[in-house]
């Protein structure tokens, strides 16, 4: 999900959060997408 970095900037401002929130976001759905994989 390292694609997803360099939209950050792009996806905070569309829903109004900030970038570290918004990575916190995709962090948290990648680690639960990867469980899911096992």
């Amino acid at each position: 999900m390292r694609i997803a970095d360099a939209q950050l900037p792009a996806l905070a401002g569309i829903f109004g959060v900030s970038i570290g929130e918004a990575a916190s976001v995709i962090t948290v759905f990648s680690v639960a997408y990867g469980l899911m994989q096992l």
